[in-house]
């Protein structure tokens, strides 16, 4: 199934589920009336619904009434015109998924129009066809070459998935009626076109007769980067991340601007829930992370939240070859007492042992245990559970909405 052949069709405020649709349908929407103001009441019909219950159950009709999946059966009653029915034509809904550790956000701010589908490219053929039909969305040079002009792939991606095991050169390349830059690498060197070479030339960037880009090449793109183009990017990502079925992303590490994400959630227009770690790499940056974004402020939207801190707190730059860093403790320390969610990305070998080494004392420190070690405590608790009740004012503030509920239900005994 081709991805650009998925969409999304609901998102549901149920504990930051969203209902992705294979396929495009044609929903029948409710009347826009004050009388419909607030009104969530959905009716998928005639589909193919995956509901993951314990069963596996695969169902044709589905009832959302507020922010309750009211009923799998083909629920007519009580339709209204504030009902928003959904003829699916036979295509399938799945759960939306969740990552709970990407770095999202600096994928969604490279310059340029970027190519997240390059992913997908398992040869040169495969990869300019994917650049080709990229190209209807880039506007065309007019005049002087700007970053506007350009299709790039930066990082997330590596020569090892094509078939060739390198890049598309600048013969092959020469193929695409736009400026091209390729760089597998997040900020390094990379390939472009003969209609992207004089515009490295012309801002000072290393670049040779047959396309090969040295250092800057990025950076001079993002240079002429504007916030606008920023969010258009972020809306780009958010496209190609429904087609894939992920509707949730924790982001993690990266120093990227969060702006643009933020900007789009408080105008109503993001589809992609945030869940932003904010990282740091000294303690005088640690407390300002902690000053400045905790206790995070109330929100009257859903679809961005910086909820932690990571993947970093302190760290060094010798890429995990260095010893692990001396203020860790005191940099761990500093999050617990501010009660702060924190996921670590271990680098040094000594970095990792001395996490391990932090939660064996947390094991052993019993009420810390309770109030930090998050997972581990609901697993006792769920123990006992017939029902699990969510309240919804807390939903998506922290874990909880996020965890394998049902699962964990299944894998235990008793009950209460």
């Amino acid at each position: 199934m081709k991805s650009d052949n998925w969409q999304i069709v609901a998102r549901l405020p149920i504990a930051s589920t969203l209902a992705c649709v294979i396929g495009f349908a044609s929903p029948s929407f409710a009347q826009e009336t004050d009388q419909c103001a607030g009104v969530n009441d959905i009716l998928l019909t005639n589909g193919k619904i995956l509901t993951i219950d314990e069963d596996d159950s695969v169902v044709t009709s589905l009832r959302i009434r507020g922010n309750t999946i009211y009923s799998s059966a083909n629920d007519q009653q009580d339709v209204t015109a504030c009902t928003q029915t959904i003829d699916l034509q036979g295509r399938t809904v799945i759960p939306g998924l969740i990552d709970s550790h990407v770095h999202w956000i600096g994928r969604a701010s490279r310059p340029g129009h970027n190519t997240a589908e390059m992913d997908n490219a398992f040869s040169i053929t495969q990869a300019i066809e994917i650049l080709q039909k990229k190209i209807r969305a880039v506007p065309e040079v007019d005049g002087e070459t700007t970053a506007d002009n350009f299709l790039t792939a930066i990082g997330g991606y590596s020569t090892l998935q094509f078939a060739e095991g390198r890049l598309p050169n600048l013969e092959e390349l020469d193929a695409v009626a736009r400026p091209v830059y390729l760089s597998v690498g997040f900020g390094g060197m990379g390939q472009t076109n003969s209609a992207g070479i004089a515009y490295f030339e012309r801002h000072g960037v290393p670049v040779s007769a047959d396309g090969q880009v040295g250092q800057g090449g990025r950076d001079a793109l993002a240079a002429e980067q504007s916030f606008e183009d920023r969010k258009r990017g972020t809306l780009d990502l958010m496209a190609w991340s429904a087609g894939l079925g992920l509707t949730t992303v924790f982001n993690q590490g990266g120093f990227d601007s969060h702006d643009a994400v933020k900007a789009l959630a408080d105008e109503g227009v993001s589809f992609t829930r945030v869940r932003a770690g904010i990282g740091s790499v000294t303690m005088d940056q640690l407390g300002s992370v902690l000053a400045e974004n905790f206790p995070v402020p109330p929100s009257d939207q859903d679809m961005y939240r910086v909820v932690g801190v990571g993947e970093f707190i302190v760290r060094t730059d010798t890429g995990g070859r260095a010893p692990f860093p001396d203020d860790y403790s005191a940099a761990a320390s500093l999050v617990a007492e501010n009660g702060v969610s924190y996921q670590q990305h271990s680098i040094p070998v000594d970095e990792a042992k001395r996490f391990l080494e932090v939660f064996e004392s947390y094991k052993i420190a019993k009420e810390i245990t309770i109030q930090r070690v998050y997972l581990e405590t609901m697993e006792e608790i769920l123990k006992g559970m017939n029902k699990i009740i969510i309240d919804g004012k807390g939903a998506g503030q922290g874990v909880l909405p996020y965890l394998p509920l049902p699962e964990l239900k299944r894998n235990t005994k008793g009950g209460g």
